[in-house]
């Protein structure tokens, strides 16, 4: 049985050009792993570990919803952050 925990949901916002883009991820246990659900809204785009190594996608079709590699970057660079931040 996966018993799962919902720990924290932070929201990460960044300009983009002219756009603001909104993520909200969800930090989730499950025991022995720590992963993050990024949502585009009401969206979910992928799952990333602690680590940010990318573990699921959703995808239309063959077209993947998650953001392009500089974007996946910032919000693992956030996600890490918010750990720090926790530890303190």
């Amino acid at each position: 049985m996966n018993l799962m925990e919902l720990l924290k949901t932070f929201v990460y916002t960044r300009k983009k050009g002219n756009d603001i883009q909104k993520f909200i991820i969800r930090e989730k246990d499950y025991g022995e792993v720590i992963v993050y659900d990024v949502f585009s809204g009401d969206t979910y785009l992928f799952t990333i570990s602690q680590e940010g190594a990318v573990l699921f996608t959703n995808k239309v079709g063959e077209k993947l919803l998650y953001p392009d590699k500089g974007d996946l970057d910032k919000i693992s660079e956030f996600i890490m952050h918010q750990q720090v931040r926790n530890m303190k």
